[in-house]
């Protein structure tokens, strides 16, 4: 049976390496077993010894950390039973506190001058509060919609809908600025997304009817206009209408608590 760890793994998702230290302290920690202060202590102690050594490459970690954040957002189902749509999780929560906490921590000093001529490490200065290479990982992972890479499974687009709403999340709650992100998965599942979907091949493509790959962005989308509403828009400095009407019964003014 087909898991999204095995999907990423076999069709180059964007997930964390296991030859890297950090999906096992996110794992730990998303398993209550590694308190975030620790988990955030031991994720910027690698850093810090890749940045201060000149050994590796300092953005290939960095890349890291945040796709083993972003796959693990994948894993996080979007909301509980018997809870409104808008409320995030417990487990979506705490994702997103690492994220934050990340972003808080205090630059490392300037790097030593003899390392400034590393071959390897690129990078000459670091700054957590940019979360730096976390919008390109972002992007990067956009490629890994249904159906692109992998067949138009249910758990793949489980996935992705559990992605779309922890960006939204951590959007929402101005971790970073994604908001044009959700304009695009708005407007593309409304208007050009279900008349140039990636085709697959194999057997199943004839139960892959275009009303279903439709739901699966409209359901996207909807989170996204769930969660931010007009406030999406209005952060991007946009006069139009919040065009979610079409997507059914969705408020665009619905807002989601502060994270605790």
């Amino acid at each position: 049976m087909n898991t999204l760890d095995t999907l990423a793994t076999d069709h180059g998702w964007v997930h964390g390496a296991v030859t890297k230290p950090f999906t096992a302290i996110v794992t730990l920690y998303m398993g209550q077993q590694l308190a975030l202060e620790l988990a955030v202590q031991e994720i910027v102690s690698v850093i810090n010894e890749v940045y201060y050594g000149g050994d590796s490459d300092l953005d290939e970690y960095l890349r890291d950390i945040w796709s083993t954040i972003i796959h693990t957002s994948r894993k996080i189902p979007r909301e509980k039973p018997h809870t409104p749509p808008d409320v995030p999780t417990a487990l979506q929560i705490r994702l997103a506190a690492l994220l934050l906490t990340l972003k808080r921590q205090p630059d490392p000093a300037p790097m030593p001058t003899t390392h400034l001529q590393s071959p390897v490490n690129a990078r000459r200065d670091l700054s957590w509060r940019q979360l730096p290479l976390f919008e390109e990982t972002v992007y990067e992972a956009l490629k890994d919609e249904p159906g692109r890479r992998a067949k138009f499974t249910k758990i793949e687009t489980e996935g992705w809908v559990n992605f779309m709403a922890f960006l939204a999340l951590i959007t929402k709650e101005r971790i970073v600025g994604l908001e044009d992100i959700g304009v695009v998965v708005l407007r593309e599942a409304l208007e050009e997304r279900h008349d140039s979907l990636p085709s697959t091949d194999g057997a199943d493509d004839s139960k892959i009817d275009e009303a279903t790959r439709l739901n699966v962005f409209v359901a996207a989308a909807a989170i996204w206009a769930v969660i931010m509403g007009e406030e999406l828009w209005e952060r991007m400095g946009q006069e139009d209408e919040c065009p979610v009407a079409a997507l059914g019964n969705v408020d665009c003014s619905t807002s989601i608590p502060e994270p605790a």
